[in-house]
């Protein structure tokens, strides 16, 4: 089925995407306890939070999409 494709898909690229901004936050806390950088300065601040919920919502509805036009063809 399509959705057995698809979905470990979204899985995998969404590990890597967890993986990413976990270093990206190490990193971040690393630069600004020894003061490299300001608070104001971080990598992961507001803006990427509501990116990333953002895209957990667009890939929710391809997913969503996807299997609505799997299950219900238009003929």
């Amino acid at each position: 089925m399509m959705t057995e494709e698809i979905l470990p898909l979204f899985k995998t690229i969404n590990k890597y995407v967890l993986l990413i901004v976990g270093i990206a936050m190490a990193i971040d806390f690393c630069l600004v306890f020894t003061g490299l950088a300001n608070a104001d300065q971080r990598l992961i601040n507001s803006n990427v939070i509501m990116t990333l919920i953002g895209a957990a919502t667009v890939q929710l509805g391809s997913i969503m999409f996807t299997i609505s036009a799997y299950l219900f063809p238009k003929t």
